[in-house]
């Protein structure tokens, strides 16, 4: 669970306030809801754990939507000490870019997903906390992964014929957020689903159009698209997919791998180019094929 969550009041009718809360104001909210979970509910699978299915049943109380997008010029001035205290929706204004985006996105965790919290960048990491930026870039791909919905918001895109063109392809933290959760839903630059919700509630089970596009544009084959598997096998491969993104900072090349590589590395932010040469490290420690270099 992230270290903070916006909270959408109230949890049914429009969006009044968005309020960012803590994990452990979260836990108080739910308790009553998990401590109603019964032996009885937990059914695994037949290739599920037991503590899997407890996972997956909380998962399904305890819901959250994540946004993906592209950071443009105004989304700063949605920054985490903005939304401390709870913010009246009509004091927004809609005219900064990144307090549109924050509300359009909320609207649809609400209206599309029924979800009343919802995790962003812009304001739910306190930056300022150099132990709290640790923990996010470290856990993200988890987050992505453990969300109900992630709501990816493409601003340079009409129709599925435009993807190629949008620079969500070309940026490198959006591969881990590709990649990370089991659900997706692409919107475009208008806010309308790219699929009709009649037609796909969740992109990742598509089984026309849009994932055979992705897979064209970043030449990751589907079944990776809709089931991807952190770890350190086909580090060539994955190396490969990276290598035509780019990071506003040069250490979030390696940053960003972290998770689909499911390495440990600390977060070092001033150390340059050499972050990546630790993340060949942390890799070359669980995969000793030599191959990983044989890439540009």
């Amino acid at each position: 669970m992230p270290a903070h969550l916006l909270r959408l009041h109230p949890d049914t009718g429009p969006i009044e306030t968005i309020e960012v809360i803590d994990r452990f104001s979260l836990r108080s909210y739910y308790e009553t809801t998990v401590n109603e979970i019964k032996e009885d509910d937990i059914l695994p699978s037949a290739d599920e754990e037991w503590e899997d299915a407890i996972v997956r049943l909380i998962k399904g109380k305890i819901r959250y939507a994540i946004l993906s997008h592209r950071w443009v010029n105004g989304d700063s001035e949605t920054s985490f000490q903005y939304m401390q205290s709870k913010v009246e929706v009509k004091s927004f204004d809609m005219h900064v870019g990144g307090l549109g985006k924050l509300y359009a996105f909320c609207q649809k965790a609400r209206n599309d997903f029924n979800c009343s919290f919802a995790w962003c960048d812009m304001c739910c990491i306190d930056k300022t906390s150099s132990s709290e930026l640790d923990e996010a870039i470290r856990s993200m791909f988890r987050w992505y992964r453990n969300s109900h919905i992630c709501i990816t918001y493409l601003q340079e895109t009409d129709n599925i014929d435009d993807l190629a063109e949008d620079d969500w392809f070309k940026r490198g933290w959006t591969l881990l957020e590709l990649l990370a959760p089991f659900r997706m839903k692409f919107y475009g630059k208008s806010w309308a689903p790219l699929r009709p919700f009649h037609e796909s509630e969740n992109d990742k089970c598509d089984s026309d159009s849009i994932l055979q596009e992705i897979s064209r544009i970043t030449r990751i084959p589907e079944t990776d698209l809709r089931a991807f598997t952190p770890e350190t096998n086909r580090v060539q491969e994955k190396m490969v997919w990276a290598s035509s993104r780019r990071t506003t900072k040069v250490e979030d090349i390696a940053y960003s791998l972290i998770g689909i590589f499911d390495v440990s590395l600390m977060v070092a932010y001033g150390e340059g180019k050499r972050a990546f040469y630790r993340l060949m490290e942390a890799i070359l420690q669980r995969c000793d094929r030599w191959e990983i270099f044989s890439w540009k």
